[in-house]
């Protein structure tokens, strides 16, 4: 409890000119532990900035009852893709945590924290482990064994993040609360915002349907960065259809100036769209890619 002279972390954001929506439910103190010290103005900016780019997706997403514990953000992190994606890993795997008093969600979303497309959520009882790294991030071990790396979190939220996510898991496992799930990190309808159960491309509540992996990366085998462009990549493909371009110009003129390299040629550019493919369905396997947005409200 608050004595009378200790300032709460809603009155803090009214004085600082900050307000979040009263849709929703929020757990002020857990999500602004700090409100004394050097930095303190600087922090609360930034929190507030980050949860009103997910706001309106946010009262879109939560359950009745559903109260939000912390927000924070970060990146997921692949080895392949980094190999092969370079720094475009990043700026494609960015992700906004929400920790809720039910589960955590996840948004994928642009460097500003505004959420795209993919939507994800995990019961706490789907979650093995949560553990620190050394590293400006944390790794998340699942029940069905999926494993999840994520970097790139300011150090306010790495120090916060494990604290407040034990104390949920707590008192999740204090209610015995462990629902049916297809998947232990389980994706969400972009439209409507239900679960959509694992190898299925279609919202049994909306309607709205998904691309499959496998069609992206054929279209990405024919034309390279077509899959990245229908992903909503956009500056990703230009770059990769600028790089092929280049590349396609240059053996082009090697095998005219010999023949022989002709072969070479072919190879290579082969490859290239192989490799784009495979990357393009890589990528859209993580999520849901929607098709032609649905005429009019969704049924739920």
């Amino acid at each position: 409890m608050n004595t009378p002279n200790e300032i709460t972390a809603q009155q803090k954001l009214t004085d600082l000119g900050w307000t979040l929506s009263d849709s929703i439910d929020w757990n002020y103190d857990s999500m602004f532990p700090k409100l004394k010290g050097m930095g303190v103005k600087g922090e609360i900016k930034r929190k507030c900035g980050l949860i009103k780019q997910v706001e309106p997706v946010l009262m879109d997403t939560l359950l009745d009852g559903e109260e939000v514990q912390y927000i924070a953000k970060g990146v997921q992190v692949r080895f392949a893709e980094q190999y092969f994606l370079g720094a475009w890993s990043a700026l494609i795997n960015q992700t906004v945590f929400v920790l809720t008093n039910v589960r955590l969600l996840m948004f994928n979303t642009n460097t500003r924290g505004k959420p795209h497309n993919s939507i994800w959520m995990v019961y706490y009882s789907e979650i093995k482990k949560f553990k620190q790294r050394w590293i400006s991030g944390f790794t998340m071990k699942l029940n069905d064994k999926s494993k999840f790396v994520f970097l790139g979190f300011k150090g306010s939220d790495r120090k916060s993040m494990p604290r407040i996510f034990e104390r949920i898991r707590q008192e999740y496992q204090e209610l015995d609360f462990q629902p049916e799930v297809t998947q232990s990190r389980e994706t969400l309808c972009t439209v409507c915002k239900q679960v959509v159960p694992k190898k299925e491309f279609q919202c049994s509540n909306c309607g709205q349907e998904y691309w499959k992996p496998d069609s992206l990366a054929v279209r990405s085998l024919f034309f390279p960065s077509w899959g990245d462009w229908i992903m909503g990549h956009r500056m990703l493909a230009i770059i990769e259809l600028l790089g092929y371009l280049i590349s396609l110009v240059v053996l082009s003129l090697l095998a005219i100036e010999d023949i022989v390299l002709l072969p070479f040629a072919l190879i290579i550019l082969a490859i290239e769209h192989v490799v784009d493919a495979s990357i393009t369905r890589m990528i859209a396997k993580k999520g849901l890619t929607p098709k032609k947005p649905l005429v009019g409200k969704p049924n739920g």
